[in-house]
């Protein structure tokens, strides 16, 4: 039993162990799954370093894994992906680090690389091309040459980009501008260039700014004031402004209050007294006896039998004198115990019967249970609403008259004080005042007038992106930075691809904005 038992544990200790994982890793090696073959057979060769075959096997799947990773790198290449080939690449030369194969395959790519970052930089589009070479520099094997053209190619675009953002200021274009020396703060990170974006973008905006002249008729004072709180780019809500862009005059008369009232019936359940009912628990402790009497009338009848059969075997036994047969003898010993034990289990049926009874005279035949009323009582619901119409009326370059009906409703209940046993007190009425209610109705019609407001201003600037876009000449780029500035947190991204086509600056708003 012992020497089976450890041959069992054996083959069990085979089964997780190496072997399991050669398993797998052939089953890859089959399927052309490499990657993962090599990691099973290492796997499994970390468990048993001295076998030949698993590292034969280990090597098998790396050497095809590495031709595998050679053909995924040159195809990259081949459709442009060249950050995917460098990547690709990588994980080749981990695979043979001192390997003359491995060393090709990195100078291939290298190269690659270098012919398509120069090819980019013809066409003025620094921004990959410098990304190329900052991605190979990390991912190609030191020492490599893409260090060095990293510095060179940010060098050359900054170069490119103070020779543009001259341009742009000689041919009297600050937008254009602002572009060119937002990027190259973002690349030289020096606080000098940070403050001339900051200038430029001032007077962009400055210039950009699309002003609204409200002028409330019929409100409280103050909502000239709170309309002036929007903001949004370079929207701005003023008031008096001799030339602004859109006149708003918003009107409206003082609210209209209305009150009325209707009745309606509530319930409420309560206590209103209690009630005999029959005790479920007594009935199930009167079963107990019941079921513990039948059970003693059970056990004298089984005593009674046992008995009958005692006397009938001692009178075998006396008719048998001298010699008693063994069958007579072992019949009697039988009787007697069964005897013995009918007799034991009397007494045990008889205390349960006694228990029973204790329980049952414990347990009252009735119990009290609550009785629940229903109570119905009127209720009048008060409502005070607020009524207003604002008027808006929008001139300049925007035309539209436009009425916006308002209303604020609110409501309570009030009913006198019910019977006590119902424990419903009374509820007085506490409607708001109408000054009250008058403040959220103005709420309202200043949201209901700024979203009118953010309306004529993104389609204000909807119109002015798209004449940028469709401006020919040598003005677009300062058209389209222009859009941008109009609000940056909500940027075009049609505007913002165009941008990048033109001056090869792919994060324009970061640019503009600022910070790295």
């Amino acid at each position: 039993m012992f020497p089976r038992t450890l041959i069992a544990l054996a083959l069990l200790l085979m089964a997780c162990g190496p072997s399991a994982h050669v398993v797998a890793g052939d089953q890859h090696l089959a399927a052309s799954n490499y990657r993962a073959a090599l990691a099973s057979y290492e796997t499994a060769l970390a468990e048993d370093p001295d076998s030949e075959e698993i590292s034969r096997k280990a090597e098998l799947a790396r050497g095809r894994y590495f031709e595998e990773l050679s053909i995924q790198a040159r195809e990259a290449q081949n459709r442009g992906d060249h950050i995917g080939a460098l990547k690709t690449t990588r994980k080749a030369w981990e695979l043979y680090p001192k390997s003359a194969k491995a060393q090709d395959l990195v100078k291939q790519t290298s190269q690659a690389v270098s012919y398509a970052a120069g090819k980019l930089r013809e066409d003025q589009d620094y921004s990959t091309a410098l990304l190329l070479h900052e991605v190979a520099m990390n991912e190609l094997p030191a020492p490599n040459p893409h260090a060095a053209a990293a510095v060179e190619m940010r060098n050359a675009w900054e170069d490119d980009l103070r020779a543009q953002a001259e341009e742009a200021r000689a041919s009297g274009d600050p937008a254009a501008e602002l572009l060119f020396v937002g990027k190259l703060a973002q690349l030289k990170n020096t606080a000098d260039l940070d403050r001339q974006r900051l200038e430029l973008l001032t007077q962009v905006a400055d210039e950009e700014t699309f002003l609204v002249d409200v002028k409330g008729e019929g409100f409280p004072d103050r909502i000239q004031a709170d309309l002036t709180r929007l903001k949004l780019g370079v929207l701005q809500v003023r008031t008096q402004v001799k030339e602004p862009d859109v006149r708003l005059k918003v009107s409206g008369k003082k609210p209209v209050f209305i009150e009325s009232e209707n009745e309606v019936w509530r319930s409420v359940t309560f206590q209103s007294g209690t009630r005999q009912v029959s005790n479920p628990s007594y009935k199930n402790r009167l079963n107990d006896l019941e079921r513990a009497e039948r059970d003693v009338v059970d056990a004298e009848n089984t005593v009674t039998r046992a008995e009958q059969d005692v006397t009938d075997y001692e009178s075998r036994a006396s008719r048998e004198t001298p010699e008693v047969s063994s069958s007579t003898k072992y019949g009697l010993e039988r009787a007697r115990r069964d005897l013995q034990s009918a007799r034991d289990r009397l007494i045990r049926e008889r205390d349960d019967v006694m228990r029973a009874r204790e329980a049952l005279n414990r347990e009252p035949q009735t119990v009290e249970e609550p009785v629940y009323s229903e109570h119905q009582y009127a209720v009048k619901i008060h409502t005070l609403t607020a009524k207003i119409q604002v008027q808006l009326e929008f001139s300049g370059l925007h035309k539209e008259e436009k009425s916006i009906p308002l209303e604020v409703s609110v409501s309570d209940e009030t009913h006198p004080p019910q019977p006590s046993m119902t424990g419903v007190g009374a509820d007085p009425l506490t409607l708001p005042s109408d000054e009250a209610l008058a403040e959220d109705l103005l709420a309202d019609a200043l949201a209901a007038t700024n979203k009118e407001i953010l309306r004529v201003f993104d389609e204000w600037r909807e119109k002015e992106a798209q004449k940028a876009l469709d401006e020919p000449g040598a003005g677009r780029l300062d058209s389209l930075v222009r859009v941008l500035v109009r609000d940056l947190e909500r940027a075009d991204q049609r505007v913002a691809g165009e941008i990048k086509s033109l001056s090869g600056i792919p994060d324009a708003v970061s640019a503009i904005r600022g910070g790295r």
